[in-house]
């Protein structure tokens, strides 16, 4: 054998073959430092270091039963990034996860409840807790708030007792009061930028402004005191998150991006359900600046179904029943928020002229029944459509008192009204059945207050006197009223 021959085959010396230290790194084929419990190598890089010799910690039981071989979703998008194996020492563990009781509403979170509250079709890396995870270990309190609405659901699902999930609510679950300090800091982190750039921009940049955005514009309506949520949104960074997403598609025609909680409901349209929203608590008007301010959220719904083609209803055909495959929640959502905002904007602009019964608003809530009907309550995130049903709920409200007493509908609107009412209450408890949202209990119980006001009032004192005088009832007044929703009026015919 040649001397070359020799050099060639030859085993490269002790020192600098991987043999000794974390597992980590033997697979990657590096040499470890070997400090204990975790080399510098692993903690510099942020990854799991786990010794050949360490004894490793049982991984407690999910609180849901492991799906088999044949329930593991293959679909990419609908992937979730499973939490660390417990095989670290004890010591190292996020402080926010230290008992069996946190890992198994932590794995819940992870793998059931993040379906729940991200679009089905949203990427991967909008369900990744792992960077909540890798927080957790300097601020338990981070875990603590990704705990408590996982907790509550599985509570519901009768996963875990209710007392276990009492455990991880308050001071964590404060609702809009999380969105309002979320809204300054983005206010504050991007008031010196002159624009946005959505490809520099976080997951966890992209998703608070997503978040805010819907919960703040859609659950306004709902509110007593709106000023404070009015004077706590990021107008400014809202604007230029919204240029950012519109520059990214100029071509009218292109799909819409597909974010955690807008889906295909372009953001723009979330800003004019806010300003709405606004305006509707400030009837009647004072003066021409709200009035100009209502002329300008039309002149914007306008150039929003002109630009956005995931609103428009002139292809509503495409999304018949006829289709080879079943049309998707996120391409039927973008239209009901539309129609309802249109509703929404057509009352607080002409108050006294425009009511439920008014043919404009019949023929829209005949538009949105078509769509109602294709929406798959069986699948996540149906919650995100309450805004558009407590809209179209109004408008499907009994307008006299002989549609309210009535079993059988006197003509084809009575009929479609009727129909209507059940279809959402229906979708409402279903979707109730799979989220566990309070938001849908909030819509569901508001709806059906306004639904009964009709019997209330043809029981009342002044029933004999209204039914005499034709009074008709108007769902959509509710959508108007300075305390929010959940009040009406009556219409009186004056003949």
């Amino acid at each position: 054998m040649s001397a070359e021959r020799y050099k060639r085959n030859v085993r490269p010396p002790p020192r600098l073959r991987v043999k000794t230290g974390c597992q980590t790194c033997l697979k990657r084929r590096k040499k470890c430092p070997e400090e204990r419990p975790v080399c510098s190598t692993c903690e510099r890089l942020h990854l799991e270091c786990v010794y050949k010799d360490a004894t490793p910690a049982t991984t407690p039981d999910a609180v849901h039963p492991s799906p088999s071989s044949t329930e593991v979703v293959s679909n990419a998008t609908e992937s979730v990034t499973r939490p660390p194996a417990l095989t670290m020492s004890i010591s190292i563990q996020p402080q926010g996860l230290r008992t069996e009781r946190d890992w198994n509403v932590f794995h819940y979170c992870s793998t059931k409840y993040m379906k729940m509250i991200t679009s089905p079709e949203a990427l991967s890396k909008y369900r990744d807790l792992s960077f909540v995870f890798a927080i957790g270990y300097d601020k338990p309190w981070v875990i603590h708030a990704v705990l408590a609405p996982a907790a509550l659901h599985a509570s519901f699902s009768a996963l875990i007792p209710k007392e276990e999930a009492d455990f991880y609510s308050s001071p964590y679950s404060a609702g809009l009061t999380h969105y309002q300090a979320i809204s300054q800091i983005l206010e504050a982190q991007f008031s010196n930028s002159p624009k946005l750039d959505l490809k520099y921009l976080s997951v966890l940049q992209l998703t608070l402004l997503d978040a805010t955005l819907y919960h703040l514009s859609t659950r306004l309506i709902l509110e007593k005191d709106v000023h404070a949520i009015w004077n706590a949104f990021p107008a400014s960074t809202i604007s230029k998150y919204i240029d950012a997403c519109e520059s990214e598609s100029k071509d009218a025609q292109s799909a819409s991006p597909i974010l955690p909680v807008l889906g295909k409901t372009p953001p723009a349209l979330f800003v004019q359900i806010l300003h709405l929203t606004w305006l509707s608590r400030q009837l009647p008007w004072d003066g021409e600046e709200q009035h100009r301010h209502a002329l300008q959220c039309l002149t914007e719904l306008d150039r929003i179904q002109e630009n956005y083609h995931s609103v428009r209803l002139d292809n509503a055909a495409l999304l018949s029943a006829g289709m080879k495959s079943a049309p998707r929640n996120s391409d039927i959502a973008a239209k009901l928020y539309f129609i309802a905002t249109q509703m929404f904007a057509a009352k607080v602009f002409d108050p006294n002229g425009v009511s439920s019964s008014s043919p404009h608003i019949q023929t829209l809530l005949r538009q949105a029944g078509t769509l109602v009907e294709m929406f798959d309550t069986s699948v996540p995130c149906g919650q995100f459509v309450c805004w558009p049903l407590l809209i179209l709920g109004c408008a499907a409200c009994s307008t006299t008192f002989y549609e309210a007493a009535q079993d059988l509908a006197r003509d084809d609107d009575e009929l479609h009204r009727f129909q209507m009412r059940g279809v959402i209450q229906e979708m409402l408890s279903q979707i109730w059945s799979i989220s566990y949202s309070g938001y849908v209990q909030r819509t569901l119980g508001a709806l059906e207050k306004i639904w009964n006001l009709p019997i209330c009032l043809r029981s009342g004192p002044d029933s004999d006197y209204l039914q005499d005088h034709g009074a008709e009832y108007d769902g959509l007044n509710a959508l108007v009223h300075k305390d929010g929703l959940g009040a009406a009026f009556l219409l009186a015919d004056d003949g």
